[in-house]
């Protein structure tokens, strides 16, 4: 029997895909974020954003990232059609060459995109960020 095809995927800082295995067995969940409902275990970008003030004046939008912070390692979810689109149109990034082939992306540029949105999501703020 042939092995099943799979694709390796990170979740992008700002988008969310919904994970389709997940949720034909009733679960809500997106592709590489794992729940968390702790302020203590948010990433210090989704806590700054959580915590920043919002004019009364503008219209928001309740963002539910800051719930679902992304993982840092790397996912591996079946080749289906809705992952290899989301992967195409950047909405998930090829962690993999494989991947990236399948997908018709550049794992270069996906990496160059995962690494810049992992420096400003995961690395605590300088310390003169602190004193203003």
């Amino acid at each position: 029997m042939a092995k099943a095809v799979t694709l390796k995927v990170r979740a992008r800082a700002d988008r969310m895909v919904v994970d389709f295995e997940a949720m034909k067995a009733g679960a809500r969940r997106f592709v590489g974020r794992q729940y968390a409902a702790e302020h203590a275990e948010r990433t210090p970008k989704a806590m700054a954003a959580a915590l920043a003030p919002v004019r009364i004046d503008e219209p928001t939008a309740y963002d539910h990232r800051s719930h679902w912070p992304r993982r840092q390692d790397t996912v591996e979810k079946p080749a289906r059609a809705e992952y290899m689109i989301a992967v195409k149109r950047g909405d998930l990034l090829a962690a993999d060459d494989a991947t990236a082939k399948l997908c018709g992306v550049s794992l270069a540029e996906h990496d160059k995109i995962h690494a810049a949105e992992s420096h400003e999501e995961w690395e605590e703020p300088a310390a003169e960020e602190h004193a203003q």
